[in-house]
This record gives C-alpha cells, sequence and structure tokens, in this order.
C-alpha cells in the first residue's frame, strides 16, 4: 500500500483493478505492502551511499527523496552544501529537473542551440535545452508563446508536469484542468509524504517529493483504440517504471539481502554495486527479498547497479499464512488469509524459499504450517519465490539500544535479551514504517531475526491504557481479565495482580492483551496499610464530651500511608488482649480490617510485617534494586517515607515522613510494598550505608592499576550487557587477574566471572574474584514462570537476568530467554553452561540467576 496523504479524493477500494478511462480494465503496478523480510548477516557496505545529504536538508520530511535524486544525478543543491527545500522552484528549474528524470539529458544537449518556440527563451543559456525537449515531450507548457522561465511554480503546475511524465496527457484526462490532473496524481500515488495544496507554490522540498514518487510510478501510454490508457509492460510482464529512463535498466528477481564483496545477488546471478548505489522510494533492502525490481545501471565499464525500485505487483503475490507444513518435498504450497483458504499453487523447480531473511540451502527443512508468508508468483501463477517468517521473539519489552562497537553489531535490548541489527532491521510501530530511533521505553516487540540473531523485523505496538480497575474477571482459559472503561483486557500472564479500583497504566500489546502495567494512583483499598507508632491499652477515654471511667479503649496512632498523616482512633478494648500483645505492633507496616461502618477492627491476620529494610543495591530513576527482592520499576506515583523513626524509644518520637525519590541512596535499607514489580510505596528503615558492594557477573576483559601522588588504584573491566564497566577492586584482585592473564582470566578465552565483596574488614570493596564454574545441561526453561534448571538446580529469570551467548570462536553476543530455550533443545555436547546466581539473592526459596553464559562448541 502506499503511504497515505491528505486524500483529495476518495481512493477505489486497493484491492480491485484501477479503472482507466474507457471501459477496459488494466490492473495498475501497486506497491505490495504486506508481509516483507529483512536483511540476513549485512556487512557495513550494505548501507546505500547516497551523495552527502545537504546540510539542511537533515530531518526534514522529504530528506529520502532529497538523498535519491542527488545521487541519481536528476537534482542538484548550491554550492555552499545546502539544498534550500523551502524555497521556492523556478520554471526554467524544473523542466530540467523533469527532462533529468525521463532520462532526456543528452537530448537536451543536443538542443541548447535549437532556437526555442517560446518567445522569451534565448538560445545557449543553461535552461534552453532542457525547456526545449520538456516542450516537444509535452510535458510543458506556455502562456501565449512565452515561457516565463524565471516564474515560480505552482504546485498544481508541478504535479501536472510528472503526471504527464508518467504517460497521463491532459486531454485524455476526464475534468477540468487543475483537478483532472489532480485526481490522477492521487490515484496513482504521486502524493506519499506530500501535502496537497492547489494554488500555492511549490517548494523544492515538495517539488523533490512529487518527482521521487513519479520515478516509481508504471508508466502508461494512451490506447486510442480502446480509449484508455494502459500500462506498459517488458516482455516478461513486468511493470515498466519512469525510473528506468534514466540508464539501462533490467527486471531482477532479489534473492538475497547479504551484501558480499560489494555485490547482491538476484535470481539471475550477482551484480557488483556502485559506491552510491540507492533503494529508492525510502525501502530497505530487506524489504525487497523475492521483490521483482528494476535495477538501473551506471555506465561504468562493466556497469554496476546505481538504483534498484521496488517493482512487485500486489497481483503478483499472495500474502497470508501457511495452510501446511512446507518442506523440501513439497511441490505446491497453499496460502491461508484468515479463514479464507487459496488455491494451491504449483512450485516451480528454479523457485528459492527463505526463512526468517535466510534463503535455505539446507537439503532437507520444515516450515511449520501457520507461518506468516508470502508467495510470489511468476508470469505463469506458478510460485517462483516463497519468503515465510516466524517470530523469534515475542511481547518483549524495549529497553534501549546500544551502539555498535568494534566486535558487535547495533543492539535492541529487551526485557527478553538482545538482538542485533543493521541499517536494514525493518522497524513498524502500529503498523507504520518507522527508524529504530523511534523505538520508545516499553514498546512492546515482536522480533523475527536469522541464524545470526540478526534482525529482520521489529514490529512494535505502541498501545496504552489508562484508568481505573472495574473489575477483575477470571477467564475460562485460566486467564484473568480486568475491566478498564467497561473494555475487558486479558493479562498476558496471570503473575499480574491488579488492584481493583487502583488506576494503572495498562501496556498492551497487538492482541491488546496486558503486558505490563504500571500504578497511577492507588485503591480505596490502600486505605487499610499503616504504619503503627503507639499502642495504648485500656485507656479511659472521652466521648461525646463524657467521662466515663467503665468506658476503656485501645488508642493507636498510626501513621496512614495513602493519606500522608498521623491518625489517633479508640477501638474496641478486645483488639489487644494487653499492653504486652499492644506493643508487639509498634513500628510495623500492617493492614487494617475495617467494622461495617467504615472503623478499625483489628489488624487483619497475617498483615503485620516488621520493618526490616533490605539494601539498596541500585537506583536509576526507573527502576530500583533491592537485595534479595530483585529489582522494582518506579515512577512519578512511588511514594517514598522516611521510617527510619517508626519505632525508637520515646513515642512522641516516633514519626513516619513522606519525602522525595531523590531522597533515596544506594545503601539505604528500604521496606517496599509492590504491586507486582511496581515499586508502589518505599519506606526508609535505615540509612546507614556500610553495606556489601554489589556482586557482579560479566565477561572478564583486563585489569590494571593506576598510580597517582594520593596512591594506587585497582580496576577490571567487565563486558556487562554489552557494555564495557570498570569496577574497583583491591590488590589482590587485581594480582590474581593478572597472574591468570594467559591462562585462567584470558581475555580472549572470554572468561564469565564473578566479583563480591567477602570480607567484613573491606566492606563495600570488591575483593574476591572468581570464575564461574560451567555446568553440562539446561534441564528446563520455563519462560511462564521464569524458571531456569541447570544440572539439576532451578533458578529464578527476570528481566535483569543478562544472557552472555559465547560462540565458537569465542565471539561473545547477548541473548535472552530464547537461548536458554534453544540450547534446552539442543544436544548436551554443543555447549556448556554457567549460571551467576547468588544464595543471598532469593525469591521464593529459589536464586535469582543475575547472569547465564552459553559457550556454544559448533
Amino acid at each position: 500500500m502506499r503511504e497515505t496523504s491528505n486524500s483529495l479524493v476518495s481512493k477505489e477500494n486497493s484491492q480491485q483493478p484501477k479503472q482507466f478511462r474507457g471501459g477496459t480494465t488494466k490492473v495498475m503496478k501497486k506497491k505490495l505492502a504486506a508481509f516483507v523480510l529483512a536483511t540476513a548477516l549485512v556487512l557495513p557496505t550494505a548501507v546505500p551511499a547516497f551523495a552527502a545529504t545537504p546540510s539542511d536538508a537533515v530531518g526534514v520530511k522529504e530528506q529520502s527523496a532529497i538523498e535519491e535524486l542527488v545521487a541519481l544525478g536528476v537534482i542538484q543543491g548550491y554550492a555552499d552544501g545546502t539544498f534550500k527545500p523551502n524555497n521556492n522552484i523556478t520554471r526554467a528549474e524544473l523542466a530540467k529537473i523533469v527532462v533529468e528524470a525521463t532520462g532526456g539529458k543528452n537530448a537536451a544537449a543536443l538542443m541548447q542551440n535549437v532556437k526555442s518556440t517560446f518567445k522569451d527563451v534565448k538560445t545557449n543559456v543553461w535552461y534552453t535545452g532542457y525547456i526545449n525537449v520538456a516542450a516537444t515531450k509535452g510535458f510543458i507548457q506556455g502562456y501565449n508563446g512565452n515561457f516565463r522561465p524565471s516564474d515560480n511554480v505552482k504546485f498544481e503546475e508541478v504535479v501536472a508536469i510528472i503526471t504527464r511524465a508518467v504517460g497521463f496527457q491532459d486531454k485524455n484526462l476526464m475534468g477540468a484542468w487543475p483537478y483532472n490532473v489532480l485526481v490522477k496524481a492521487e490515484d496513482i500515488g504521486l502524493f506519499a509524504k506530500v501535502t496537497i495544496e492547489p494554488g500555492t507554490l511549490a517548494s523544492r522540498g515538495v517539488v523533490a517529493q512529487i518527482v521521487n514518487n513519479g520515478l516509481n510510478e508504471q508508466l502508461v501510454e494512451w490506447d486510442a483504440d480502446s480509449e484508455r490508457f494502459v500500462g506498459q509492460y517488458d516482455k516478461d510482464g513486468n511493470a515498466v517504471i519512469l525510473i528506468s529512463k534514466l540508464g539501462t535498466s533490467t527486471t531482477e528477481v532479489v534473492k538475497g539481502i547479504s551484501i558480499s564483496n560489494n555485490k547482491i545477488t538476484f535470481a539471475s546471478g550477482q551484480k557488483t554495486l556502485a559506491s552510491n548505489y540507492i533503494i529508492t522510494g525510502g525501502k530497505k533492502l530487506g524489504d525487497l527479498l523475492g521483490h521483482s525490481v528494476s535495477v538501473l545501471y551506471n555506465n561504468d565499464d562493466p556497469k554496476k547497479v546505481l538504483a534498484i525500485t521496488d517493482s512487485q505487483s500486489e497481483d503478483s503475490a499472495q500474502t497470508g499464512t501457511l495452510n501446511a507444513e512446507l518442506t523440501q518435498a513439497s511441490t505446491r504450497v497453499t496460502v491461508k488469509q484468515g479463514s479464507t483458504v487459496l488455491e494451491s499453487v504449483y512450485i516451480e523447480p528454479t523457485a528459492f524459499v527463505a526463512l526468517n531473511g535466510d534463503v535455505i540451502t539446507t537439503a532437507s527443512y520444515t516450515i511449520a504450517s501457520g507461518s506468516d508468508v508470502t508467495v510470489y508468483l511468476n508470469k505463469a501463477g506458478n510460485a517462483r519465490a516463497i519468503v515465510a517468517s516466524k517470530y523469534d521473539v515475542k511481547d518483549s519489552l524495549f529497553d534501549s539500544i546500544v551502539a555498535a562497537n568494534a566486535t558487535a553489531k547495533q543492539r535492541v535490548i529487551t526485557n527478553q535479551g538482545a538482538v542485533d541489527v543493521d541499517a536494514s532491521t525493518v522497524v513498524t510501530i502500529n503498523g507504520e514504517a518507522k527508524a529504530l530511533t523511534d523505538l520508545a521505553k516499553d514498546d512492546v516487540l515482536n522480533i523475527v531475526h536469522n541464524s545470526a540473531k540478526l534482525a529482520s523485523k521489529i514490529v512494535a505496538t505502541r498501545e496504552v491504557v489508562t484508568g481505573k480497575i472495574e473489575a477483575k474477571k477470571p477467564q475460562f482459559d485460566g486467564s484473568v481479565a480486568y475491566t478498564v472503561a467497561g473494555i475487558d483486557y486479558k493479562a498476558l500472564s496471570n503473575s499480574l495482580d491488579l488492584t481493583k479500583d487502583a488506576e494503572y497504566k495498562l501496556i498492551l500489546n497487538g492482541d491488546k492483551k496486558i503486558v505490563k502495567a504500571e500504578l497511577l494512583v492507588p485503591g480505596a483499598a490502600d486505605n487499610k496499610n499503616a504504619v503503627i507508632l503507639e499502642l495504648k491499652n485500656d485507656v479511659v477515654v472521652i466521648e461525646n464530651g463524657i467521662y466515663d471511667p467503665t468506658n476503656a479503649k485501645d488508642q493507636i496512632k498510626y501513621y496512614s500511608i495513602k493519606e500522608d498523616k498521623t491518625i489517633t482512633v479508640n477501638v474496641d478494648k478486645a483488639v489487644f488482649a494487653d499492653q504486652a500483645a499492644a506493643d508487639m505492633f509498634v513500628g510495623k507496616f500492617v493492614e487494617w480490617e475495617f467494622n461495617t461502618n467504615g472503623t478499625i477492627k483489628q489488624v487483619k491476620a497475617g498483615t503485620d510485617v516488621a520493618l526490616v529494610g533490605k539494601a539498596i543495591t541500585e537506583k536509576t530513576d526507573t527502576t530500583l534494586k533491592v537485595d534479595t527482592d530483585g529489582t522494582y520499576n518506579v515512577n512519578a506515583n512511588t511514594v517514598v517515607f522516611d521510617a527510619t523513626k517508626a519505632s525508637v524509644a520515646t513515642a512522641s518520637d516516633r514519626k513516619v515522613t513522606k519525602v522525595d525519590y531523590a531522597s533515596l541512596a544506594k545503601g539505604y535499607k528500604v521496606h517496599v510494598i509492590g504491586d507486582g514489580t511496581f515499586a508502589k510505596y518505599v519506606l526508609i528503615t535505615d540509612k546507614a550505608a556500610a553495606d556489601k558492594a554489589a556482586t557482579k557477573y560479566g565477561i572478564f576483559t583486563g585489569a590494571y592499576k593506576v598510580e597517582t601522588t594520593a596512591g594506587t588504584s585497582y580496576a577490571v573491566t567487565l563486558d556487562i550487557n554489552g557494555k564495557s564497566e570498570t569496577v574497583s577492586v583491591t590488590e589482590a584482585v587485581y594480582t590474581a587477574a593478572n597472574a591468570g592473564a594467559a591462562t585462567t582470566y584470558k581475555p580472549a578465552n572470554k572468561p564469565f566471572v564473578k566479583l563480591s565483596d567477602t570480607v567484613a574488614a573491606n566492606i563495600g570493596t570488591i575483593n574476591t574474584i572468581a570464575l564461574v564454574g560451567y555446568a553440562d545441561v539446561v534441564g528446563a526453561v520455563d519462560v511462564a514462570s521464569n524458571k531456569l534448571t541447570v544440572s539439576g538446580v532451578e533458578y529464578v529469570i527476570n528481566s535483569d537476568t543478562v544472557v552472555y551467548v559465547i560462540d565458537k570462536d569465542n565471539n561473545v553476543t547477548i541473548g535472552g530467554l530464547y537461548d536458554l530455550t534453544s540450547a534446552y533443545y539442543n544436544a548436551a555436547a554443543s555447549y556448556d553452561v554457567a549460571v551467576g546466581a547468588d544464595a543471598d539473592n532469593k525469591v521464593a526459596g529459589l536464586a535469582v540467576a543475575k547472569a547465564v553464559s552459553i559457550k556454544k562448541f559448533n
């Protein structure tokens, strides 16, 4: 499908053949907008080398069009390196552009000294030949014998000229000018990325976009017998497009999207790329696997590929899912579109099959039924290429992008691990083509990657629902749905437990299931949460102005978490048996149980929790890592309290105070009241910071010392989650690392190590380095419950677990849960696995795996 513009008229159903003036139907070339796959392993030369982008064209809407036209030599910038996209354009300049775009440069040179038919066009001026050619071909007209070369051009005039260049002549278009050409231009797609503004002067940027759109259009001609426009096709039935007029061109089928030795692979063989080759229309090479393309060559000897333009007809492709598995023995392929099963298609013996961007070359293969697929058809209606994909990563949450370095490609980091990306990775957000840099935190990603873990396609969903949880509804399939604003949303995982009446920000996937929830406003149930500051048993109180010595109550002074205030209430004296029993609750976090009239009845059984804090080991603006608890997500709605004086000896000094999140510091001890993985309330219990340095796991890369007048410091460097991190260590660690530099800790071997703080006298400093031992086998991977079993030991895995994959050549990449699953299904002899986990960091009795290293042997 085409990119949308502000539509001038209602377009015809894109699935129907286009009607051209007359009665007979011809199918115009349409852009294939369905399933496409991106690249296999692509070397740096895979990035099209545009001529230098004019400095003032960077970031403008028409940047891609300007780059392509400059590279093709159709349009030029100015000597100072600018393009001036907002400047108006003259009629003489437009004549040159349309002649260059239609391959008439040589003709213009021949007609440079020919007297023009226009009275105001001088002979042998820079524009003379271009105006002569444009007028001869009927692209451009004059005014009463004059051309007005210096006049600025109106929007509709530009549209008319490019529409004529495609082959639509005004006299054969229905309707009055200029609406006849505007309607036709809209119909054929000249207004992609263009705002339709008839009557205004056209800017250079708008002209560039319209011309660039025109280059991708099929040429037509008027058939006088049938009185209609008909599309032009080559001898093989491929659409002939305007860009083919720029030079020698052929129609090819893209068979490979891996660039090797500056060559691209077509079905007919490999072709050499020019240094400034381009892929027109804003496409990426990864978009074109299996497509028919128009290939334009330069004038080098031998000729090299200058431009590749998608010419794939939507009518010559079937897109959907495989209705049955496909194997090397299959002679026919059947596509299912929704509930409709299409007629099976014969597979040509010369057809190629690709899965996730890799063309299959093995003697045997199986592609599962239900896999996404596009079948490309030849003129006989048989399959000439079958391009299939399946998502390797589903419903992952985007975290960040890590830049490429000398040893690793650019990476996209998600809560399920990392994948490599490059310039050919196709990214869509809510179905619209986007750049990698457009991805935002917590976009829900489905990812297709090839065998080298290079992402060919990233499909992002960005859909957020905010509102109060009106109901919690268990479903027949065992899942749970939550009602917001009258609409039910299923939770992707039952581990998500949301509170009724609380307001949440729900992150949804493409199926509108809840992948993540962030608490915004606590529900009424949070009125039950309190910290008890003082309890007095059997206190005689004055009620309603009456003193009654027989009216004894238990008096409770507590801090209300939600209301952020200290409250004193009198309750029935039966709540606490005696003062000793009451004192047991002082300084504890509790949940009240209320009477039907709203008064406090008692502490709800089993809800009293001593505020014994756990140390903060890491703090960022969005996460809070707490020793043994793991990592909590935080946002502007996380409320922090200073509860360090909640249980001091003097009752009158006991208090809880609300403070800013900025008040938290590494080493503080806290009690976190969470809602799933979200930190709803954080209570500081101790501000002492004499805690152990956090244990670190990573790939050892080196050790060094720095000597200054102030003394000597020591450090080691680790690759932690794809980033180089320097860690301060003791001299003993430095010495041990250097002593083993040629053996145990040889960086070239990518040793997986643990750095820890174990000596009480040196608390706060890393004083131990050790290799993490490899085991033989992954026993089980339970993604639903986040559990990993290695050699009989069960671990918890979470979004913070880092997975390192070390190949047989000791290259390290960051993987994810899918790598653990892959290892589980592979032969035990093909890999070893090591788990970095601490005994003092447990969830539900199981150690949390901070890092896992998979070492492959083949």
